[in-house]
């Protein structure tokens, strides 16, 4: 079985899918497993995989998909272009949608993606609404049947926290800002029309457009470079997560937020309602300055308890383990 595994040592919501799949597709499959990576550091650990480095990533997809006819598995949309004999996870399709957001990365969803998954057995996704956008984005009538829905998982609950230095004593956090998609310059404007708090704004990145435009403002902190320990720091002293994205996949930081029992302020009508359900968060028309100051407001002034809780109890089962075992039956009833 072939595996990719390129994207593995970041740390972002689809590194950490894939380090989890890839475990468990190691403790349920006998054969021999090949991993095609460019970085990779957890090679010590898993000694029955053989590793192939893969330092042209595009070239190399397009090479396998016209020679190698084995099956192929990718945890995320990359993958070997032409074979027919391969199962992909689509996380989302934002740079398709948004086409201001890369180029690069419009031209590769756009004609490398959408030639793809012509040729992919299944298509694994990780919520309804992107279901639907890659139905309503690429040539799949037809083929809905193919592309199965399994939503995301956490265990932030479980792993140790990691102090964080020098934090304002009461801020909402809103990590994962890398591009203005994710709404933070309303969020600041929403900020500046609240009267008379000591309340601030954290925001994690790795993007330097970000950092320089909080510079602006002294209620903001930016943070770079965190671990995973010291975002579950960053929740559990917060006020709350304020997560108003206007195009989301699935939103893993408001699922880390319900499982630490963290109140939430989310976009209305998103991925992240629709796992979080209904009462379950403050939900906002992210569009408007206005609304997300009210809810805001609503998240300081008003006892959350119980919307706490909904939002906990409705994604307690999203677990890991339940996530992979969904994955390695998919697998296993498609590989030849």
């Amino acid at each position: 079985m072939r595996l990719d595994f390129t994207i593995i040592n970041k740390v972002d919501g689809m590194s950490i899918y894939a380090k989890k799949i890839l475990v468990n597709i190691y403790n349920s499959f006998s054969d021999d497993l090949f991993l095609f990576y460019k970085n990779f550091k957890d090679g010590d650990i898993i000694n029955r995989v053989k590793y192939v480095k893969v330092d042209n990533i595009l070239q190399h997809r397009l090479s396998l998909g016209i020679f190698d006819k084995e099956f192929y598995y990718s945890p995320t949309h990359h993958g070997p272009i032409f074979n027919r004999n391969k199962i992909l996870t689509v996380h989302d399709i934002t740079p398709l949608i948004l086409k201001d957001k890369s180029f690069k990365q419009y031209i590769y969803y756009k004609y490398f993606l959408g030639t793809s998954i012509q040729y992919t057995k299944k298509i694994i996704t990780v919520s309804e609404y992107t279901k639907q956008k890659l139905l309503d984005n690429y040539s799949l009538k037809g083929r809905e049947k193919d592309i199965l829905v399994i939503h995301n998982a956490t265990d932030i609950d479980e792993i140790d926290e990691l102090e964080v230095s020098d934090l304002p004593k009461k801020y909402l956090f809103c990590p994962g800002v890398h591009s203005e998609y994710k709404n933070y310059k309303r969020v600041i404007q929403a900020f500046e029309k609240l009267d008379n708090t000591d309340l601030n704004l954290v925001i994690t990145t790795n993007s330097n457009e970000v950092k320089n435009y909080c510079k602006n403002y002294d209620f903001v902190k930016v943070l770079f470079g965190l671990e995973y320990g010291q975002i579950k720091y960053l929740y559990l002293n917060s006020s709350g997560l304020i997560y108003p994205s206007l195009i989301e996949g699935f939103g893993f930081p408001a699922l880390e937020a319900a499982r630490l029992q963290v109140p939430i302020i989310t976009t209305k009508g998103s991925s992240m309602e629709e796992f979080l359900q209904e009462s379950a968060a403050i939900y906002i028309d992210p569009y408007s300055v206005k609304d997300i100051s009210l809810a805001i407001k609503n998240l300081l002034n008003n006892d959350l308890n119980e919307m706490i809780n909904i939002a906990y109890q409705n994604t307690i089962e999203l677990t890991w383990e339940k996530n992979a075992k969904q994955v390695i039956k998919i697998i296993k009833d498609n590989c030849e």
